[in-house]
């Protein structure tokens, strides 16, 4: 559960930055070394909205986003 506005997730040298604002939630990545994937597609720089069901990727990490409010 993330309730914070910023919360960072993955590992040291593989993380990303997950920011909620308002009723989205966006998804940093923050690492150089592994890229981000979000539903098997490599994300560039910048900031991507992540949605219930999609599916995150960081190194040898991956998360399912389950719901986006309480």
């Amino acid at each position: 559960r993330l309730d914070l506005a910023n919360t960072m997730i993955g590992e040291a040298d593989e993380s990303a930055l997950v920011v909620r604002r308002r009723d989205a939630i966006f998804l940093t990545k923050l690492s150089r070394r592994r890229p981000l994937r979000i539903n098997e597609r490599e994300m560039g720089a910048g900031s991507h909205r992540i949605a219930p069901d999609d599916v995150i990727e960081i190194g040898s990490l991956r998360f399912r986003v389950v719901a986006l409010d309480g």
